[in-house]
């Protein structure tokens, strides 16, 4: 049966009845199956057990993922409230950041300990497992917001960053997300491989602009060789003189994204030609 099938889209003005009967009972046996850990996944998931001893039973694990997207979306909004602001208040650096690192902090630890405290408590369920997969689908969004926030100088911005690379850099991050779960559906194993160290890279952004500010990442790249530029080969030291820290990490997004992006078609081919 299509996705279309089971979960039409509803009529124009029209909420709710989004499921239909078939995709309801479909639901019920949606099963959430979690690729290979990685290298620091591995060394995370004794905080995560951790931290998982110490929830109440009785706390529902919806309402631990719940509250970490509370907390991404109210780092959010603080940080667009701080950038409406004279530019010279967070240009070179502001404390919201650092809320907005702990805040991504907390989702990403609160995100791995909901389904190890569902199981725990035996409250695991299937719909459980796909609210976690929308609030995740929702702090992916979230994230390439506060990273736009705290690496965007808008003098800068409009001189140095193309609006193809910058869109292509908010973007790929979200279709990644997508590819994943179309991975899912057709093959029925979600690789979660790289998600804990995005999620990690964002916290260290954050942390980098609350200390320096959006300014430090329209500084060239040559400013963060920490070696005479006479030994560098001259395309390499032509490139790093003439692109920003912001530009090299956009092109640093893409790139990853499209590694992710061909890991899934061509795993998700495979496994669609070996079930035939």
């Amino acid at each position: 049966m299509s996705p279309r099938e089971l979960h039409p889209p509803p009529s124009f003005g029209v909420l709710g009845n989004f499921l239909t009967e078939e995709g309801l009972r479909q639901l019920t046996k949606f099963k959430y199956t979690a690729g290979s850990y990685t290298t620091l996944d591995l060394f995370l998931n004794h905080w995560w057990l951790f931290v998982a001893k110490f929830v109440p039973k009785w706390v529902s694990p919806n309402a631990i993922t719940l509250s970490g997207l509370v907390g991404v979306l109210l780092a959010v909004l603080l940080t667009a409230l701080v950038r409406q602001g004279e530019p010279e208040t967070y240009i070179n650096g502001h404390a919201v950041h650092f809320f907005a690192a702990a805040m991504v902090f907390a989702y990403q630890t609160l995100d791995a300990v909901d389904g190890k405290h569902a199981r725990n408590t035996g409250q695991s369920t299937p719909l459980g497992a796909v609210f976690d997969h929308g609030c995740d689908a929702l702090v992916m969004s979230f994230n390439a917001m506060l990273v736009e926030m705290q690496t965007s100088d808008p003098a800068a911005d409009a001189q140095d960053l193309s609006p193809v690379v910058g869109s292509l850099g908010a973007l790929m991050p979200m279709l990644s997300f997508f590819a994943g779960q179309w991975e899912h559906y057709h093959t029925g194993v979600i690789e979660a491989g790289g998600v804990t160290e995005a999620q990690y890279s964002c916290i260290t952004l954050a942390v980098m602009s609350a200390v320096g500010g959006s300014s430090l990442f329209q500084t060239k790249l040559l400013a963060w060789v920490p070696f005479s530029a006479a030994t560098l080969p001259p395309t390499v030291s032509s490139f790093a003189a003439d692109t920003t820290l912001k530009r090299f990490l956009s092109y640093g997004v893409v790139s990853f994204a499209v590694l992710v992006l061909s890991g899934c078609a061509l795993r998700t081919v495979r496994g669609r030609t070996a079930s035939m």
